[in-house]
Formats: C-alpha cells, sequence, structure tokens
C-alpha cells in the first residue's frame, strides 16, 4: 500500500513525514486512529477494539505503519472477553457474612465473592443459592 514515510510515537499518534496519506492509508488509518491534522493520526483504543471485534486484522495496521517506520503494532484482541452467563450481584449486610455465605460448602460452589460485601450468582443456580441461604436462615430481598 503506498503511503508517505510516517513515525509513530510513544504517545499514540502517527505522524506523516512526506505530505498526506495516500487514499487507501487514509481509509485504513480511520478504522484505527482519529485524524487530528493532515499530518497526524492519534491510535484510538475504541476504534481498535470495534475494528478487532469486527473481524479486522491486526495485521493490516501492522503492515501499514511498518512499510512506514517499521515499528511493531502490539497485538490487541478485540474478542478477548465474552459474556458468559448472565449474573446476580448479591449485596450481604457485611463483610463476615459475604465470607461465611462464600465459604460454606453448600453455597461456595453456587457463587464468587466480590469485593467486601457483595457476591456473584449466576442466573441458572441462582433458585438453589436462594434455597441454600434459606435454610441457612438468611433471607433474599428483591429490589
Amino acid at each position: 500500500m503506498p503511503l508517505t514515510r510516517l513515525a509513530v510515537m510513544p504517545d499514540l499518534t502517527i505522524q506523516l513525514r512526506e505530505g498526506p496519506a495516500s487514499p487507501a492509508a487514509a481509509v485504513l488509518l480511520e478504522s484505527w486512529a482519529a485524524q487530528e491534522s493532515e499530518a497526524c493520526w492519534r491510535l484510538d483504543l475504541g476504534r481498535v477494539v470495534r475494528a478487532t471485534a469486527s473481524g479486522r486484522p491486526t495485521g493490516e495496521l501492522r503492515e501499514l505503519l511498518q512499510a512506514g517506520d517499521d515499528q511493531l503494532f502490539p497485538e490487541r484482541d478485540g474478542q478477548a472477553l465474552k459474556v458468559d452467563r448472565a449474573a446476580v450481584l448479591i449485596e450481604c449486610a457485611d463483610s463476615d457474612l459475604a465470607a461465611r455465605i462464600a465459604a460454606h460448602a453448600g453455597t461456595r460452589a453456587l457463587c464468587l465473592r466480590t469485593g467486601d460485601r457483595h457476591l456473584v450468582v449466576r442466573a441458572e443456580p441462582e433458585a438453589a443459592f436462594r434455597r441454600t441461604v434459606n435454610r441457612l436462615g438468611y433471607g433474599m430481598a428483591v429490589r
């Protein structure tokens, strides 16, 4: 892809050294970076995530940058996280109660402790979790 020489700066800007980007390079840069001036683009994390999440390979940007400045572009995986299942966040009256429930033999496989007073329970075993905490003498208010 024809492109004038460029420099990738530590602050994530791409400085074009010799005139504007070619039309093809400008289209590619637009997917990954925000144009700040005719000769300056800034890599934008939101655009990087959207581009990789939509299936654009980071290799195309790496090739563009290496062709202009021989610097490597770090991999970003726009599909590194996924929503596994729905869950319920439960606030306990105090941190001791959260610790007891999270450690109890009947509930520890059904919840995860998060923070000082909170438990996370996946939606599927929520009914079993409620039954177990009720047997332990604790009620769960629905807000």
